[in-house]
């Protein structure tokens, strides 16, 4: 019966994860989570649109991507991250680190330019103006996307998988990546948004590559957010965020970015995306500020926990199940009471190595997470999971075997 079970939760993963899709190349339970490449190839200004900006000047936008140096696969899943700076200062080197550790990881990397509104010749901004440039943003993400996908099917320059597209960004990229990732047509966006959307050409705007998908598959949101977390619903993609309790510029929940501008920060999509069966990963940083976060030494804690237990998030959606294998019989697993009503015991006896809990909905969907346990017990409460029957991963970190128990709470 294990057995059975096992092979049903593979297919929900699929199903639920990369959507009509095959899993990413290489998935061996190292590669997109430990550093398996030492140097890195940038390729600088590759062009990928051009659109008018908020000072009526045409701008040519522009990627910088990079590569693993010795990788033998050529279709490579692809992160593309934005910059920061309140969508008035930055610039794309400013997230070449980044995309430097995703591509040790076995990712191509890209960190691009968006259009930015021009403190110095247009004066600081009112809250339409803000998400003027937010869609013009946006519409430069979804362009940039739209590019790999183009060259994915006429050169693949750069050898990517243009199934697995996630975009990300840290701050105003962070905010650009989650509208592009879970705002769409269908939503109920008040008509003063949907007059600027279509003032900017429509939802995919005209930053150029027409006709061509701009759906992404992940999206990576440090210290941003969204302006209207009903935009997320099932049909999303996975999540993984970061985001400190008191960060002063874009709200941890609810409230003014910089003053001008309402968003919904990482916890409340935390909340929404969970509410919506979307899988998701928040690190929380307790009295975490903004950028300092993600290098201050007082965050140590905070930043392992993203580089470490976020990475293993990515790579189990991209790569399933599909390089695991069974959990010793030797090792016994036992989850009492089942069915339970309140609380059940994961007991797992045995194991000399620390080990992840995923639990899931029958319809494949990520209701609850643990990473990193090292106890023999592990407590289950319907509060956090739910009423009905769920699928409990047990995945252990070193051999990177996995076994899927069931429970029931009543």
């Amino acid at each position: 019966m294990k057995k059975h079970y096992f092979l049903f939760f593979s297919f929900l993963l699929f199903a639920s994860f990369i959507k009509a899709q095959d899993f990413a190349v290489g998935c061996n339970g190292n590669r997109y989570i430990d550093d398996i490449f030492t140097e890195t190839q940038l390729t600088e200004g590759v062009v990928f649109g051009e659109a008018v900006n908020s000072a009526g000047m045409t701008q040519t936008l522009k990627m910088d991507i990079f590569e693993p140096v010795g990788d033998t696969e050529t279709e490579r899943p692809v992160i593309i991250m934005a910059f920061g700076g309140s969508f008035i200062f930055g610039d794309r080197t400013q997230m070449h680190d980044v995309c430097e550790f995703y591509a040790r990881k076995g990712y191509v990397a890209a960190s691009i330019d968006y259009r930015l509104w021009n403190l110095f010749t247009q004066g600081v901004p009112d809250s339409l103006g803000i998400l003027d440039v937010v869609v013009k943003a946006v519409h430069d993400m979804k362009a940039s996307v739209r590019y790999l996908r183009s060259d994915a099917a006429a050169n693949n320059t750069f050898g990517i998988d243009s199934d697995i597209i996630m975009v990300g960004g840290v701050s105003a990229g962070g905010i650009a990546a989650c509208q592009t990732g879970m705002m769409d047509e269908s939503d109920d966006i008040p008509q003063f948004i949907r007059d600027i959307i279509e003032d900017n050409g429509g939802i995919e705007g005209m930053s150029g590559n027409p006709g061509i998908s701009s759906e992404v598959q992940g999206v990576i949101n440090m210290s941003g957010g969204m302006y209207d977390v009903t935009w997320l619903d099932e049909n999303d993609p996975p999540i993984l965020s970061m985001h400190g309790t008191a960060d002063p510029t874009v709200p941890y929940g609810f409230g003014l970015a910089n003053g001008i501008m309402t968003i919904n920060g990482s916890g409340n999509v935390h909340i929404e995306a969970d509410a919506e069966g979307v899988p998701n990963y928040l690190v929380t940083v307790p009295d975490g500020g903004h950028i300092d976060i993600y290098s201050e030494p007082i965050y140590l804690t905070s930043q392992e926990e993203f580089n470490t237990q976020g990475m293993a998030f990515l790579e189990s959606v991209l790569c399933g199940v599909t390089n695991t294998k069974e959990i010793s019989a030797d090792i016994d697993i036992q989850i009492t009471p089942n069915p339970a009503t309140d609380q059940a015991v994961l007991h797992i006896s045995d194991v000399t190595e620390t080990y992840d809990i995923q639990v899931f909905n029958q319809i494949g969907q990520l209701v609850y997470s643990k990473f990193d346990n090292v106890n023999s017990q592990v407590t289950l409460s319907k509060s956090d999971i739910g009423t009905g029957l769920y699928f409990v991963q047990i995945r252990l970190a070193d051999s990177n075997s996995m076994r899927t128990e069931t429970v029931v709470f009543e």
